[in-house]
Formats: C-alpha cells, sequence, structure tokens
C-alpha cells in the first residue's frame, strides 16, 4: 500500500470503500438537500445561509460553515458536489476522516474568510455561498500527495484532455488568480466576483489545500519514510505470479541497521556488478512507490523492478 494509504494516517471510521455511507456521500446529500429546500421547495431567489461581514459583525459565526451548503444554481452544485465526489473519495480513502474534515471545512472557510477580505478592501459586503473553496481545498491537498497521477477529462464535453494533478492544480490557481485580479481592479462587484465567481474563496481554499497537504501531512509522510529507511528490493521467489501489483511491496523488506540501509543495498549491488545508472532507476522507483503505492508505477517502472528482482534472484541462486 502507499504511505497515505496506511493505517496512521486514517482514522477507524467514515474512510472505507466498502458498504455504507461515507462523509463524502453525507456531505453530497446535504448539500443535494439544502438546495432541493431552498430552491424548489421554498422557491427562494436569494438563498438564506451565506456569509458576510455584517453577519460576523453581528455574532453569526456560524454563517462560515453554513454558508459552505448553499449554492446559487443548478450548474454551481452539480459542478462543485462533482468535484467533491472524485476529489472527495480519493482523498478520504488516502488521509481518512480526520484530516479529510481539516482540509474541508478549514478550506472552506479560508476560502470563505479570503473573498470577505477581499471585496471588503474594495468597498463591497458581498454574501457568499458555495463550497468552491473547501472544494478546491480537497482538489489540492490531494494534489501534494498524488502530484504525478495523470487523469483524463473531456474539455468542455467535447476535447479529451489529459493532465497530471500538479499541472492541474496550478492551471486552477493561475486562472483564479488571474481572473481575481483583474476584478479588483474593475468597477463593479460583479467584475470583481469574475462574473459572480468568488475566485479570491478559491484561492483560499487553494492555500489551505497546498498548505495542509504539504506541512501537515508532508510531516506525517517524513516521519513514516523515517520509519521506512530501512527498506530495500529482495528478488521474488520462483513461482511467484508476477501480474499481482502487491508482489512489489512484497519485495521490499527491513535492512536491520536503517540508517545504513543505502550503504548495503550499494555493497550488494556492487558486489554483484549492478550498473549505477539501474541504482538510480530502482531507488526512484521505489521512492514513488511508497509515496503513491504500487498502482502509481508505469509500465515501464514495473518492468525496471521485475528485471531487478530477476537479476538478483538470479545472483541469489548461483546462476
Amino acid at each position: 500500500m502507499g504511505i497515505y494509504n496506511r493505517d496512521y494516517m486514517k482514522d477507524s471510521s467514515g474512510t472505507g470503500r466498502g458498504p455504507g455511507w461515507t462523509i463524502v456521500g453525507w456531505l453530497i446529500a446535504l448539500n443535494v438537500a439544502v438546495y432541493v429546500i431552498q430552491h424548489l421547495l421554498l422557491d427562494q431567489t436569494s438563498p438564506g445561509g451565506g456569509f458576510s461581514l455584517g453577519d460576523l459583525f453581528n455574532g453569526r459565526f456560524y454563517t462560515l460553515v453554513t454558508s459552505l451548503f448553499v449554492h446559487a444554481g443548478i450548474m454551481h452544485i452539480v459542478f462543485n458536489m462533482a468535484m467533491l465526489f472524485f476529489a472527495g473519495k480519493e482523498l478520504l480513502a488516502r488521509v481518512g476522516l480526520r484530516h479529510f474534515l481539516w482540509v474541508y471545512f478549514l478550506g472552506g472557510i479560508s476560502g470563505t474568510v479570503l473573498e470577505a477580505a477581499v471585496t471588503a478592501l474594495q468597498g463591497y459586503n458581498v454574501n457568499q455561498i458555495g463550497a468552491s473553496g473547501a472544494i478546491m481545498a480537497l482538489i489540492c491537498a490531494l494534489a501534494t500527495l498524488i502530484p504525478w497521477h495523470r487523469f483524463s477529462f473531456l474539455f468542455f464535453f467535447v476535447i479529451p484532455v489529459t493532465l497530471t494533478m500538479r499541472t492541474f492544480v496550478m492551471v486552477l490557481i493561475g486562472l483564479d488568480l488571474v481572473l481575481g485580479l483583474i476584478g479588483v481592479f474593475s468597477a463593479s462587484t460583479e467584475s470583481l466576483l469574475g462574473g459572480k465567481v468568488a475566485h479570491f474563496a478559491h484561492l483560499g481554499g487553494a492555500f489551505w489545500g497546498l498548505f495542509y497537504g504539504w506541512v501537515i501531512l508532508g510531516r506525517l509522510n517524513r516521519g513514516q519514510k523515517r520509519k521506512n529507511a530501512g527498506l530495500k528490493l529482495v528478488p521474488r521467489t520462483e513461482g511467484e505470479p508476477s501480474q499481482d501489483l502487491g508482489r512489489w511491496e512484497g519485495m521490499l523488506q527491513p535492512v536491520p541497521d536503517s540508517d545504513n540501509a543505502k550503504k548495503e543495498i550499494g555493497k550488494e549491488r556492487r558486489s554483484h556488478g549492478t550498473g549505477h545508472s539501474m541504482d538510480s532507476a530502482v531507488d526512484a522507483i521505489l521512492d514513488k512507490m511508497l509515496a503513491e503505492g504500487p498502482k502509481s508505477l508505469t509500465d515501464d517502472e514495473r518492468k525496471v523492478l521485475e528485471e531487478e528482482s530477476r537479476r538478483l534472484a538470479e545472483r541469489r541462486h548461483g546462476k
């Protein structure tokens, strides 16, 4: 399993892909329920529960949270819930319930506060609604865990595009930053919000997600890597199935002296004549597998590990 699939990163509930609802499902259900009640049952043209500086000054601090469950139109909620489903379930599976909640809610609040501050500097008191800041926090935190993970989507539902998570986040942040700054130098609130899009709320959520991923989750990751410092590649025994991805982790075994793990690996490889370039390639692949899990490996990377495992097995058996 990848580092972020390990037990130390997870809580005991609300994390798995097994039976029952996860927090992602409950959040989607709650958002949809609020939308249906406000727009269909009550027919509210201006849904309540949003956040403004006036609410803050009047002691309605709870609107920092309630605003995350209120959406303006059908496309607003559909897009946000789709992103919550795809990014949320992936992050939840990797970090568990507690970290997920910290990322989601503080990401949403950070975005709301930043948007309120920017609009206040422009002399406006804007009512803010939507979970976009929280969604951006999820996406950015996930990108810090699997930056090189590739995914495909249809741009404008027509053009197929494949991006890494790292590139996707850079594009999102870049667009929000440019459009947000354009809005700052515009004269109207609608221009300020980029056509009623709260770009600085997105940026506030993004910054929190990146901070949490790099600093909080990164600290846990570094601690786990210290524990894994004594891992080395060992040969697969003859007859072991070669198609099971899980076996790659079986090739990682502890070295007695973890502080000198790399030295011992180097001695073993040099004694068998393994080239330096192969050492570097295998080390890089093992680091990637520890960080992102065996499923993150490409076909070429799997072949390199397969070849190294076979080579070590042959040498160990004197072939």
